[in-house]
C-alpha cells in the first residue's frame, strides 16, 4: 500500500493486540529502543518512564478499557513486557511540553474541485520513526472499520474510519500536563465513532492528560479543530476559508498560555 507493513487486526481486543505484536515484533523492539534513547536524552530513564505511564492506566481503563487489553495482547505477541508497550502508548505524556510538530489542513466540499471533504497533515517527527511505522486496519465488532498510521506498538493514531470520520493532530503546549487519558488513546476513541458529534465528545468528555489540537472531519462535509488542555477545550470551525493549523493555539482561551 505505502511501503509500510500493512496489518489487518480482527477478533477480541486481546486477539487483535496479539496479531499486531506477533507480526512486527522486531519493529516494536526497534521502536522501544528508539524511545528508550530519546527519553534518556531528556533525563528520563526507561524505568522512570514506565512508572509514569502506569499513572495513566486508571484513566484509560475508565475511558476505553479495550485499549489496555489490546496493549496487553501486543506485549504477548511481541514477547515483551506490558509496561514497555504501555509506555510507548503514553509517549507524548511522558515528555510534556517537549518540541514536537505537525501541520494539519482541511478543505470543505464547497472549497474543493470535486465536492469532497479533505483532511490531512504533515507528520513532523524524528527520522527513526519512519523505519518503525505501520498501517493498521482494525476490525472491532459493532464499530466502524478503521485505518491508521502509527509507530509499531501504538494502538491509536492519525487515520479514518468506514463511516467517513477522519482525525489528524497538532502538538501544542501550555508547558504543563496532568493525569488523564493519553492522546493516542483519544485518537483511537475518535475513530471508533460513527458521527462527528460523538467524535467531538470523545475529546471533550474525558479527563485529558495533555494538550493538543485534533483536526476532525467527516465525509458529510464537516471540519473542526478541537484545541484542548487538561482543563478546557475550544472548537474552531472553518467558514469561508480552508482550515490550517500549526503548533500554536488559535483560540483566545489558550493563546496567553501558549
Amino acid at each position: 500500500m505505502s511501503g509500510y507493513p500493512f496489518l489487518t487486526l480482527t477478533g477480541t481486543a486481546r486477539e487483535r493486540g496479539y496479531q499486531y505484536g506477533s507480526q512486527v515484533p522486531e519493529l516494536i523492539k526497534k521502536n522501544i529502543a528508539f524511545y528508550r534513547t530519546m527519553f534518556e536524552g531528556f533525563g528520563v530513564p526507561w524505568e522512570t518512564a514506565g512508572k509514569i505511564s502506569k499513572k495513566f492506566e486508571p484513566f484509560i481503563r475508565d475511558y476505553y478499557p479495550e485499549a489496555l487489553e489490546e496493549i496487553a495482547g501486543v506485549a504477548e505477541g511481541a514477547n515483551l513486557s506490558y509496561e514497555d508497550i504501555l509506555t510507548i502508548n503514553c509517549r507524548s505524556e511522558i515528555l510534556f511540553a517537549k518540541p514536537d510538530g505537525c501541520t494539519t489542513f482541511g478543505i470543505l466540499p464547497e472549497q474543493s474541485c470535486d465536492g469532497h471533504t479533505y483532511l490531512g497533515q504533515t507528520w513532523d517527527w524524528l527520522k527513526p520513526a519512519r523505519d518503525t511505522t505501520v498501517i493498521l486496519e482494525v476490525h472491532v465488532e459493532g464499530q466502524p472499520k478503521i485505518l491508521i498510521a502509527v509507530e509499531a506498538s501504538i494502538i491509536g493514531g492519525k487515520g479514518l474510519n468506514s463511516e467517513g470520520i477522519g482525525v489528524c493532530l497538532n502538538a501544542l503546549s501550555t508547558g504543563k500536563g496532568g493525569l488523564g487519558v493519553p492522546l493516542h488513546i483519544l485518537y483511537r476513541a475518535i475513530l471508533a465513532q460513527t458521527n462527528i458529534s460523538n467524535a467531538l465528545e470523545a475529546v471533550t468528555q474525558p479527563q485529558r492528560a495533555g494538550c493538543g489540537n485534533f483536526a476532525i472531519g467527516s465525509a458529510q462535509g464537516f471540519l473542526m479543530c478541537v484545541e484542548y488542555t487538561p482543563e478546557n477545550f475550544d472548537v474552531l470551525m472553518p467558514i469561508d476559508k480552508p482550515m490550517c493549523h500549526t503548533n500554536h493555539y488559535l483560540s483566545p482561551l489558550f493563546r496567553p498560555q501558549d
